[in-house]
This record gives C-alpha cells, sequence and structure tokens, in this order.
C-alpha cells in the first residue's frame, strides 16, 4: 500500500487497535455484549465503556476516553466506506493524537 490507500488503512488500524485494548479492559469488568457475542458491536462501545470503567477511570476521563473513541471511529468509518472523501495526512495527525489518548487512559493499567 502506498499514498491514500496506507492511509485509509492506518485509519481503520489505528481504530482497531483502540478497540482492541478498550475491549481487553471490558473484558476484566465482566461485561456484558449481548446475546451470545463476544466483543461489543462498534456501536455500542462508548455505552460499554461509560457504564463499566468508570470506576477505573473516573467519570471525567470515561468522557475523554469516549471522546477519543468517537474521533477514531469517525475517521475508520469514512476511511472504510468513504471513498470518495480523501483521507489527508491531517486526519493520520489527529488518529494519532487520538490514539496516543486511549494508550494513556488504558495503556499500563494491564
Amino acid at each position: 500500500l502506498d499514498g491514500e490507500d496506507a492511509r485509509r488503512s492506518y485509519l481503520s488500524r489505528a481504530y482497531y487497535a483502540a478497540y482492541s485494548l478498550v475491549v481487553h479492559h471490558l473484558d476484566q469488568t465482566k461485561a456484558r455484549y449481548g446475546g451470545n457475542r463476544t466483543n461489543p458491536r462498534h456501536q455500542d462501545l462508548q455505552g460499554l465503556v461509560r457504564t463499566n470503567l468508570v470506576g477505573l477511570l473516573g467519570r471525567q476521563n470515561v468522557g475523554k476516553l469516549n471522546a477519543q473513541l468517537r474521533v477514531l471511529y469517525t475517521l475508520r468509518l469514512e476511511a472504510d466506506y468513504v471513498p470518495a472523501r480523501a483521507v489527508q495526512l491531517s486526519d493520520i495527525t489527529e488518529a494519532n493524537a487520538a490514539l496516543a489518548m486511549v494508550f494513556r487512559y488504558l495503556g499500563r493499567r494491564r
């Protein structure tokens, strides 16, 4: 991959890195994902964070974490499903900053 294809791939991978880390912590709290699911639906992730990780992070940090997850999810959706939208280097910078914040909140809490 190169150019825009690589940037699209990066945005998707950045989101999934955050998703994986969040799900790891949700699993530690014994969060339930509904039905027989072993992982949460993407649209449910922020609500599960709000419900299950407030004890670990505090209400304010949960809100900040969810804001970063929204950024990453939005960038991933646009990269994966809106081919007419050009992916810019500024999108990569934004994703890097959001992913760094996710790791700041959760990365050392294993």
